[in-house]
């Protein structure tokens, strides 16, 4: 069903997954819409509640028809998939903080402000480092005079870490179960987002159109800008690191 809002077309459910608007017209009289006080707030609780009960079954139906075929589904999105698109994001950047925060354990004593340094800051560098990943292929492709949103280019950057939310998911339980393997999975899904994902998004956006520079080239500007970002953030991005160093070697080594 069409959303008379904003047009989107819904497979299931009485709300519009996109904006919460609700997607069967009200036949009730005017005396059973008359709520006032915490009736209404009632009732507006509960179509928020709805609203975001439909939008986890969509996100959810959205993750494994992409998981299936990520580079396939993702080449079909536009702007329309954003929302999903910046959950997956949000998703991605949490995962790092989370797991180095958790395998820590007591070693976080002896860090200054240990959730603030070890979380909260690396979660907000990471995303808005992804943000910047996105941005790039968006300039990119503007380069090379291919119509095309922002939002489009977010939607298919966003759509293609699905796979590896996965893998951070792997990380994230074997961390827990103290294997090894953790430390691999958190580097695999680290690098292929920056060398991986772009020149797949570019290809996305290229194929079969007439572009000026070469889809090398495009890829290469990326990486160059990537790079630039990635020494420019490095105190958000690996902060932990150092979080981590500095306040064993303060503990161990106090005068110096």
């Amino acid at each position: 069903m069409k959303c008379p809002k904003c047009q989107h077309e819904n497979e299931f459910g009485n709300y519009c997954i996109k904006c919460g608007t609700p997607l069967t017209e009200n036949t009730g009289s005017k005396d059973d819409e008359d709520f006032t006080g915490n009736g209404q707030q009632s009732v507006q609780g509960n179509h928020q509640f709805e609203s975001m009960k439909q939008l986890s079954k969509g996100y959810f139906q959205y993750f494994l028809d992409v998981l299936k075929n990520p580079y396939r589904e993702a080449s079909k999105f536009g702007k329309e998939q954003q929302i999903n698109s910046f959950i997956t994001i949000g998703l991605y950047s949490i995962f790092i903080p989370m797991i180095i925060y958790i395998t820590l354990g007591d070693l976080k004593m002896w860090i200054d402000q240990p959730f603030f340094n070890l979380f909260i800051k690396p979660f907000i560098g990471y995303a808005i480092f992804v943000l910047l990943i996105a941005l790039y292929i968006f300039l990119a492709i503007k380069i090379n005079k291919i119509s095309v949103s922002i939002q489009d280019v977010f939607s298919r950057y966003g759509t293609m870490l699905v796979p590896f939310v996965v893998i951070f998911a792997l990380a994230f339980i074997t961390s827990l179960l103290e294997m090894d393997i953790f430390l691999f999975l958190l580097f695999f899904g680290f690098a292929a987002v920056v060398f991986l994902v772009p020149p797949f998004v570019l290809m996305s956006f290229t194929k079969g159109e007439k572009v000026g520079i070469d889809l090398i080239y495009s890829t290469l500007i990326v990486y160059v800008l990537t790079f630039i970002t990635i020494d420019i953030m490095s105190d958000l991005l690996f902060s932990m690191i150092g979080n981590i160093i500095g306040g064993l070697f303060n503990t161990f080594f106090p005068f110096n």
